[in-house]
């Protein structure tokens, strides 16, 4: 599983809810260390990828009552069923920028533990369509060039995910066609 994280520690953190162990059985690789560049105006978070070790793992498979919780979204709603057993949370990866998803008030980016009890709101992005009209005049006052410009506008929405422990919040979109322009407004 990636993490995006400050620093080792925090990853390190978030790995223990997520596998709800202990960071003596968890194993940490650095895909891309966090850093900063212009002294710290610009800054980036690490990617870290942890993985339960292979006798961690093989412990929870012998339990045998272990079921991971499970995470969907089905007609714009996240439905999250917690683990029973010891078995896995389930986590949200987001990474759409035209969608934003609060978790419990706070904005989520990249990968996120959720619980039953989590209040998960999720806003998608609306670009309004746009019609303009421009008059130009030349210096001499004899003609008179018109610009009409119409951009059409997008409307995000977020598609439906299969039940499953960990899954990717991605959205799609439907084009909203700009206004017609008028004859009055060209006058």
């Amino acid at each position: 599983m990636l993490f995006k994280a400050d620093s080792a520690e925090e990853a390190l953190s978030m790995a223990e809810k997520y596998y709800k162990c202990d960071r003596s059985s968890l194993r940490l690789y650095t895909i891309r260390p966090p850093g900063s560049m212009l002294w710290g105006i610009i800054k980036w978070r690490g990617v870290y990828r942890i993985e339960v070790s292979r006798r961690k793992r093989k412990e929870v498979v012998e339990g045998d009552k272990a079921i991971d919780g499970t995470v969907e979204i089905k007609d714009g709603v996240v439905r999250v069923k917690n683990p029973v057993g010891g078995g896995k949370y389930p986590s949200l990866v987001v990474n759409d920028q035209n969608i934003e998803v609060y978790i419990n008030g706070q904005r989520a980016v990249g990968s996120c533990v959720v619980t039953e009890k989590d209040w998960i709101q999720i806003i998608p992005r609306e670009i309004h369509p746009v019609a303009r009209v421009e008059v130009k005049i030349t210096p001499d006052k004899m003609q008179a060039i018109l610009k009409i410009e119409r951009i059409p506008g997008r409307k995000y929405f977020l598609r439906d995910v299969k039940a499953s422990n960990s899954i990717v919040v991605s959205g799609d979109y439907e084009e909203i066609p700009p206004p017609d322009i008028t004859v009055e407004q060209c006058i």
